[in-house]
Parts: structure tokens; sequence; C-alpha cells
């Protein structure tokens, strides 16, 4: 059997695929974790401060059995990069192997998938917790990720208005200039409350790790989705919703949104209503009721990055893309 793996540059992989088969990939892949086809720990974080580097990373293994590989991302945030060095805030590197022989079968740069994969999980989780009818979007944070989130809601929804803030000007306005690009009315504010209040749906994805969206800005109907590591929702939002739903309840109870309120003892596991995963499973339903605010509180899966990995490898041999190299030579 062959043992070279598939170099694949973030060049490459861009390439590969759009943003609707990747909304596609991670809805199969929340439904894998409904049925129990995956195999997943919760992230490993390797945090550097204590030794004064202000940086992160995430070790994410996983199998996906659809998939046919298992793999491990390593990725994470660097704050001074897009200032100081003119480089993402998240950087990052994937493997993915066989899982009958451990051979390594592609190695790929990971902050575009990443940035991709998280942005479809917003939109999985929309299209199964938001109102069917949801149009106005705010988003509070501007930046990588909220422009893939637009993108994956405009798969889903029917957008009649984008609101974006920012504390960086120019990354809300890039939001603004995209969204008008894809013909979307699109307005950029300059308060958080003014995002919100009217919203059908919030996305915040930010480093801010401090309340920026309070209950009492937020509709009846509202959905929330909560992309990344840091608390960004007003406590009382978050306990007081009709649902609250994770992407994966081992890392929820650790890490991100919900850490400090379960480390609090203000909510336990009973308090969360399912996994988005038991939604698009059909294992309990989604959305009942129009006035209900739901919540979905996710940090990114290692599946999601080993699925939309292999889906790209995929298309990357089938376009003869990337360079063979042969670790065991």
């Amino acid at each position: 059997m062959s043992t070279e793996a598939l170099l694949l540059s973030q060049g490459d992989i861009a390439r590969c695929l759009d943003m609707a088969q990747t909304v596609a990939i991670v809805e199969d892949v929340f439904r894998a974790h409904g049925e129990g086809k995956v195999v997943m720990p919760t992230k490993i974080k390797l945090d550097m401060s204590s030794l004064g580097i202000p940086n992160w990373m995430n070790a994410m293994p996983a199998y996906v059995e659809p998939a046919g590989l298992y793999g491990l991302k390593f990725a994470g945030g660097f704050i001074n990069n897009p200032a100081a060095h003119d480089l993402p805030y998240v950087m990052g590197s994937m493997m993915l192997l066989d899982p009958h022989t451990g051979v390594l079968v592609a190695v790929m740069e990971a902050g575009y998938i990443t940035a991709m994969r998280t942005g479809a999980t917003a939109a999985v989780a929309a299209r199964y917790l938001a109102r069917p009818d949801a149009g106005v979007v705010a988003f509070v944070g501007s930046g990588v990720q909220a422009g893939t989130s637009l993108q994956a809601l405009d798969v889903v929804l029917d957008l009649r208005e984008i609101r974006a803030v920012d504390v960086r000007p120019e990354a809300r306005d890039r939001l603004v200039a995209q969204a008008t690009e894809m013909g979307i009315p699109c307005r950029a504010v300059e308060d958080n409350r003014e995002a919100v209040e009217g919203a059908d749906v919030i996305v915040t994805a930010t480093t801010a790790a401090e309340p920026l969206v309070m209950r009492d800005w937020v509709k009846p109907g509202a959905f929330v989705a909560k992309l990344g590591s840091y608390q960004e929702l007003d406590d009382a939002l978050t306990v007081g919703a009709d649902k609250l739903l994770v992407d994966h309840r081992g890392q929820a109870e650790g890490k991100g949104e919900l850490a400090h309120l379960f480390e609090a003892g203000q909510i336990s596991q009973g308090d969360v209503y399912a996994e988005v995963g038991d939604v698009v499973a059909g294992i309990v339903p989604g959305r009942e009721g129009e006035d209900e605010i739901i919540i979905a509180a996710m940090i990114g899966m290692g599946t999601e990055d080993v699925a939309v990995g292999a889906a790209m490898l995929k298309r990357a041999e089938e376009l003869g893309l990337g360079q063979r190299f042969d670790f065991l030579a």
C-alpha cells in the first residue's frame, strides 16, 4: 500500500470546497454525533501564558466514521499576529490518517478549514433552531468568523438585513462590504445594543471574555449562535434561555461561554437541553415555539475539521493539487 501523504497549502484547500458544501458536511457531522458514529475526546488546551507567551493552542483528535479517517487538528490563537506580523489570529495545522493502519494520508493548513467549518456550524444550528422566517442578523464581532458565518447563513436563511459591530472599525467595514457585495442590505453600528435589538439571529465571535449581549436586548423568538472560547453573553440571558444547547457536553463544561457557570454551580448538565447533533439527528425537537429564545453555545469540534478536511483531500486529489511526501521512506 502507498504510504505517501498529500501536503496541502491554504491556497490548495481554498480551491477544494465552497460554503454550501461545507454546510452540508457539517450538518452530516452533527447528525453523526447524534447517531453515535464519531469518537471524539474533549479538546486539550496548551496555554503558554504562564511562561510569558500570550497564546494558546488546542489539540483536537477525532474519528468520523462516515469520513473513514481520523485526524488531529492543532490550532489556536496568537493575539499579536494581526498587528505585529500581518498574520491571522487563528493559526493551525491538521493531519489525517488511516484508522486501520495509522498511515499518514494528508497534512494541511487548518486556519482556513477552521474558519469555514465554524461559519457552517452557525448556519446548521440556525437551520434547526432559528425561526423559519428569520432574516435580520446581528454580528457582534465582525472578523473572519463573522465573514464565514455570513456566507453560511446565506445558504440556509433568506437574509434581509445585516448589522455589524466591532471594536475594530476596519473589521466592521469589511463585513459591511462583504454583505453589500452579496446583495444583502447591511449597516455598520457603533453599539452592541443597536445591533442586537430586534435581530432574529445574533452571532457572537470575539475575544472579549465579557458580557457583550444583554438579556433585555434580545427579543422573543431570537436565536443566538455563540461561537468560540470566550464568554460573550449576559449570564441572565444564558441561564434564562428557553433552550440552551451545546455542540459537545464535555467540552462545554470546561471551556467557553458556560465554563464559569458550571464552576459556580449556576448551571448543571441538566440545564443543557441537548447537543446540536441530537436535534439534527431527530432525537429531540429543535424550535417548538415562535417566541422561544434559544442559545447554541458552540466552541468547535475536531470531528468537523476531520470531515471537512477529508472532503477537501478527496477534491484535491481529483484536481491534482498538493505535493506528495513519504514520511516512512
